[in-house]
C-alpha cells in the first residue's frame, strides 16, 4: 500500500516527490480512474471543502484512522477574522495542564502568500500557531468573563524542516510566581518526531483595563513622537534656510 499525500498549490514544488501530488493533479486522476494501492490523504494547504472531498473519497476504512476530522477552532478562539488565517484545530484538553490539537494550513493562509518555497512550511507559521493556541486554550478552559491575555514573549526553535503532512501540536500551560502569569511550551511532531518546539509568557488582564492602558499608552506615545518629528522638521527647516544664504 503507497500512502501520498494531496496538497494545495501553495506546496505545488512537492508534486516533484514521490508520495505527494497537488490537489489539481489528484482531481483529474480520481475523475478518470480508481487506484487501488494508493491511499490519498489530505496534506496541507488545502481549502476545507478540498480536505473533505479527500476524506469523503478515502474508501479505506484502516486508513481513515490516519485522518483529522476535528473541528477547526473558532474565530473567538484563534483571534482572527478570516477563518483561512485559522492554523489550529479546537483544542482538547488531555490532561490538567497538557491540551492537544493539529495544525491545518488552509489555501490562501495570510503567512503562505509570500516567501515559500513549495515545499516545506515556513517558521513563521508555528509562531502565528503558538500564539492561537496560547490563545485559544485560554479562552476555552482558563478565561473568566472579560479577561484577556497579553503575551510577553514568544520563542521558536526549529529542529528540522517540516513538510505539508498532518502535524500535531501538545501545548503544556504553567502558571508562575508572578500573579495572573502563564508560561507555555509547544510540541509540533510530524510522523512521531519532534520538529518544532515553541513557548512564551503572557499575563492575564482584565479586558477593560487593557483597553484603558493600550489608548493611555497610545496617547502617551504619540505626544512624545510629535514632539520629536517636529524637532526633526524644524531642524531640516534651519538647515535648508542656512544652505541657501548667499556669502559675500
Amino acid at each position: 500500500m503507497k500512502i501520498t499525500y494531496v496538497v494545495g498549490e501553495m506546496f505545488s514544488n512537492c508534486d516533484q516527490l514521490d508520495n505527494f501530488m497537488c490537489f489539481k493533479n489528484w482531481y483529474q486522476l480520481h475523475s478518470e480512474k480508481h487506484i487501488e494501492d494508493v491511499v490519498f490523504l489530505p496534506g496541507q494547504g488545502l481549502t476545507l471543502p478540498q480536505r473533505n472531498l479527500i476524506t469523503a473519497t478515502c474508501k479505506k476504512d484502516y486508513a481513515r484512522i490516519l485522518i483529522n476530522d476535528l473541528p477547526m477552532a473558532r474565530k473567538s478562539l484563534s483571534h482572527k477574522q478570516n477563518h483561512i488565517n485559522t492554523l489550529i484545530t479546537e483544542p482538547v484538553k488531555v490532561n490538567d495542564n497538557v491540551y492537544i490539537s493539529d495544525l491545518i494550513i488552509q489555501h490562501n493562509n495570510e503567512l503562505t502568500l509570500d516567501h515559500t518555497t513549495g515545499i516545506h512550511i515556513q517558521g513563521m507559521i508555528f509562531l502565528e500557531a503558538t500564539r492561537q493556541m496560547a490563545s485559544a486554550v485560554t479562552e476555552l478552559y482558563m478565561a473568566k468573563e472579560k479577561q484577556s491575555f497579553a503575551i510577553n514573549n514568544i520563542y521558536a526553535d526549529y529542529m528540522s524542516f517540516a513538510f505539508p503532512v498532518e502535524t500535531k501540536i501538545s501545548l503544556t500551560i504553567s502558571k508562575t510566581e508572578k500573579d495572573s502569569e502563564y508560561v507555555v511550551e509547544l510540541s509540533f511532531f510530524q510522523s512521531d518526531k519532534l520538529v518544532v518546539k515553541t513557548g512564551g509568557r503572557f499575563t492575564s488582564v482584565d479586558k477593560d483595563e487593557l483597553s484603558k492602558k493600550e489608548m493611555r499608552l497610545a496617547n502617551l506615545f504619540m505626544t512624545k513622537h510629535n514632539k520629536t518629528q517636529n524637532k526633526t522638521i524644524n531642524k531640516f527647516i534651519i538647515n535648508n534656510e542656512e544652505s541657501t544664504e548667499i556669502t559675500i
